[in-house]
């Protein structure tokens, strides 16, 4: 016979049909429900497929039956090496499909990535392949479930993953799936929004956007889970190892697929060098997918910037030439998202004398949640370190004097560079053309760059300075005090595209026509009305905030981003939610009253410590400044970025009309060295249609995951580490608390926020993401309160919420996780501490639900 049923298997022909059928026989004599199949052997020889074979499976099937048809080779699901996904598998395949979907199988045994795993494997074998035909579940859920921590290794652990629809979209990594762990006696949830769903069609299968009911459900009910283990621990144990086992669910009714030796779990030490990524703080600046050309912009800049900051503070030619490669990996791009590259960036202030010093500051600065700490041979030691701060003083003395004319005069010279290549067009100009002053343009921004990067060196360690002599006062009931005395400096840039705004919407206000206008018309035709000249009285002030912000929008430190200057409807919509809440001034003098209540306890704490005092004040003072100058030399480098945008646009519209790439806006889907490499004949990729469609397609599958803020890889770093891995450890967290930024009690309704330009206003509630930037400001003052994710003491939320008294905390760990809109919380913007009172849709799911957010 050349088709064996399951029910006609042996343990004699157990040899002829492969580890993966042989799997299967042992699952159906356990008793498992194991949908209905049957094997192809190995030594099958007609070396054809005849009509009486395809007869035999249309026979035990039903010549209706939809099918998968599976490898099963004689090394597949061995305990030392599993052949996961090395050969081909077809599944919904009809009966008329059966004959090329057995030869794919066939085909699929002498494919490259085949035999690149057996020498990786060591496991050489020129045997046949058998083919399983089994029947197809209709599932309307699929899984896979570890009877061990397939990350740590703790054998204590049950975990278990889930999808909607069949499991192609668990297998492939294409869909977010819910995990369930089972550990100590009790089960915990970690679900993500599932937005989609892989389902059976006529000609396969497909993916499906997913029914809103399910997206935030459990795809697993506690019963199911009891059921989905007792199988898995039924097998773990007649094995007598830990198990993988796929299963599926079909109206209630539990289904194993198969079950194979858990090959790969975290091994106490893991080959290759270890690097930490971080993107806590970095977020802020690129939030979600960053494209490649901005990505291989930044690398640049930082690697250049950097090393011209150490090059200031003393570090010698030599020292930085050594350590070029440091600077060139100071960021990484994981899974499309932009990380700090934390082994580099501490290298890199290790280089200064102090580093062990410092490091802790940075970590303030940056916002790193844990420390990390480079090997002993790596840096120098502690007396060492104060010796070189010693040597260092001198030129840190002169440069901190320096530093306010320098800054004044980097942003005289900024605008005037600025201001010359405002006037050229370059939507009309060649892309050579283009690339010449690009080149002219970054040569002169990098020269003219010390300031910025001195200014953040200082803030990063005054700030740290000054957190450090508050917490020694221990002042009562003041656990941020540092915080408060930072609030009201009324010098930041970035809250003055918000009184702007508010002038706006009051003379709008004040005359009913245009009001009614703004609560009733579409943004695009209010824009139109503005430019037709229907409102002189205060057109000419939307015209100057354009002029002014016009390079400010969401993510606007991307080159992808879009600016306010090339799209004012959202300015508009913007405006028109100050309209209609009535926002005049959101201030009150909060932060002037914050600052000066912490002023009076200051005063208090310090009576009778002149010399204490004395310090204490002039450590406050140059921490104020250079505070705000990190804020408002940010808005420079956008104003910098947002010149660098038009000079990219320009190209990626040239590129367009020649037909070299589809769209103008496919530009940022190249490396910035791949378009300067076409330009110049030395490019190796020529067909940049092509290399645009493969990065498409790639950001597409990223856009569907969610990496952690915090990873861990060994070795080379796309090669065999599992980012989401730790993105499901980073949201197992029990309680909400961050970093307090500005004090107040707030109790309310919360509206999670994850693209800003899809609403208007927040009417009152709090808003809750992952980061903000700069684009975010006009969503503030209609807002409760702030509550981020991500960010640090010195990001632009906090900085921003300090001067505007709106109570915030940052930094909270698993937020987006815990909360979704319409939850009711409260939290106290001074210690931090967060709420949950209570849920919108309270029901029979598992503890603790979680859903993460898709990308920004």
């Amino acid at each position: 016979m050349k088709f064996l049923p399951s029910s006609f298997l042996t343990d004699q022909t157990a040899s002829s049909i492969g580890g993966k059928a042989a799997q299967l026989l042992e699952l159906t004599r356990l008793g498992m429900n194991v949908p209905k199949w049957g094997v192809i052997p190995a030594d099958y020889t007609d070396g054809t497929i005849s009509p009486s074979l395809l007869r035999e499976i249309k026979f035990h099937f039903g010549a209706k039956a939809v099918l998968a048809v599976r490898s099963s080779a004689p090394e597949e699901d061995h305990q030392t090496a599993s052949y996961a996904g090395q050969f081909e598998s077809f599944l919904q395949v009809r009966p008329n499909g059966l004959e090329e979907a057995i030869k794919g199988v066939w085909r699929s045994r002498n494919a490259a990535r085949v035999a690149a795993y057996k020498e990786k494997t060591n496991r050489q074998t020129d045997q046949g392949i058998a083919v399983i035909i089994q029947e197809m579940i209709p599932a309307d859920v699929s899984g896979v479930a570890f009877s061990v921590d397939p990350v740590s290794g703790n054998q204590e652990v049950t975990v278990i993953n889930s999808v909607f629809g069949l499991g192609e979209g668990l297998v492939s990594g294409e869909l977010p799936a819910d995990q369930y762990r089972y550990e100590k006696g009790a089960w915990s949830a970690n679900l993500t929004e599932k937005y989609l769903a892989v389902i059976p069609d006529q000609e396969g299968i497909k993916t499906v956007a997913l029914d809103p009911d399910k997206q935030a459900k459990n795809s697993l009910t506690e019963e199911e889970l009891q059921e989905i283990r007792k199988e898995l621990m039924i097998i773990t144990a007649r094995r007598g190892c830990p198990q993988d086992m796929e299963f599926c669910l079909n109206h209630g009714e539990l289904y194993i697929l198969q079950a194979r030796p858990v090959t790969t779990f975290g091994s106490s030490t893991p080959d290759g060098e270890l690097i930490i990524w971080d993107n806590s703080n970095i977020v802020e600046s690129y939030p979600g997918l960053t494209s490649p050309l901005t990505f291989s912009f930044i690398v640049e800049m930082y690697a250049g910037v950097y090393r011209q900051l150490s090059g200031l503070f003393g570090v010698k030619d030599k020292v930085l030439n050594a350590n070029a490669e440091t600077f060139r990996n100071m960021l990484g791009l994981i899974q499309g998202r932009v990380y700090y590259n934390l082994k580099s960036w501490y290298k890199a202030l290790s280089l200064f004398p102090g580093y062990a010093v410092n490091a802790r500051f940075m970590e303030t600065m940056m916002g790193v949640e844990e420390p990390f700490d480079l090997e002993e041979e790596e840096v120098q030691s502690k007396l060492a370190g104060y010796i070189g701060v010693g040597r260092m003083a001198i030129r840190m003395i002169s440069s901190l004097i320096r530093l306010p004319q320098e800054t004044v005069i980097f942003q005289m010279q900024l605008e005037e560079i600025l201001q010359k290549y405002s006037t050229l067009d370059f939507q009309e100009m060649s892309v050579a053309d283009i690339l010449k002053h690009y080149r002219k343009f970054e040569t002169e921004l990098l020269a003219k760059w010390k300031p910025p990067m001195v200014n953040d060196f200082f803030a990063m360690i005054f700030f740290g300075v000054l957190k450090s002599m508050s917490e020694k006062l221990q002042v009562e009931d003041s656990p941020n005090l540092h915080n408060d005395l930072l609030c009201g400096s009324a010098d930041i840039i970035s809250t003055e595209p918000i009184t702007r705004l508010m002038k706006i919407a009051e003379l709008i206000s004040q005359e009913e026509t245009s009001k009614i206008a703004f609560e009733s018309q579409s943004p695009k035709s209010l824009w139109q009305d503005i430019q037709n000249g229907r409102f002189p009285a205060f057109a000419p002030e939307i015209d100057s905030y354009l002029n002014s912000f016009g390079d400010r929008c969401i993510g606007e430190l991307k080159l992808e981003s879009i600016p306010y200057q090339d799209q004012p409807e959202a300015l508009i919509s913007m405006i028109q939610s100050f309209v209609k809440q009535g926002i005049r001034d959101h201030q009150d003098g909060i932060s002037e009253q914050l600052r000066a209540e912490a002023e009076k306890k200051l005063s208090a704490a310090l009576k009778g410590k002149w010399i204490k005092g004395r310090l204490f004040r002039w450590v406050l003072k140059v921490t104020r400044k250079l505070v705000s100058n990190r804020e408002n030399l940010r808005f420079s480098r956008t104003q910098a970025f947002g010149m660098v945008r038009k000079m990219y646009r320009g190209i990626g519209t040239q590129l367009a009309v020649q037909n070299i790439i589809d769209h103008k806006e496919d530009v940022f889907f190249l490396r910035q060295q791949e378009i300067h490499e076409f330009a110049a004949g030395t490019a190796v990729d020529t067909d940049l249609k092509a290399l645009i469609a493969l990065r498409q397609a790639q950001y597409q599958a990223w856009s569907e995951q969610e990496p952690a803020a915090r990873i861990k890889t060994y070795g080379m770093v796309n090669h065999a580490n599992d980012f989401s891995a730790s993105a499901i450890q980073e949201d197992l967290v029990a309680d909400l608390d961050g970093t307090g930024c500005c004090p107040g009690k707030v109790s309310g309704t919360v509206t999670v926020v994850k693209d800003p330009s899809e609403l208007s206003d927040l009417d009152g509630t709090i808003l809750v993401c992952r980061s903000t930037d700069p684009g975010w400001v006009p969503l503030f003052p209609t807002a409760a309160g702030l509550l981020v994710e991500r960010g640090s003491l010195l990001s632009h939320a906090a900085i921003v919420a300090r001067e505007m008294g709106t109570p915030c905390i940052v930094g909270i760990k698993g937020l987006l996780s815990q909360v979704q809109t319409g939850d009711t919380v409260s939290f106290d913007g001074s210690s931090g501490k967060i709420e949950i009172i209570s849920r919108v849709a309270d029901s029979n799911e598992l503890p603790s639900p979680i859903s993460s957010s898709s990308y920004s």
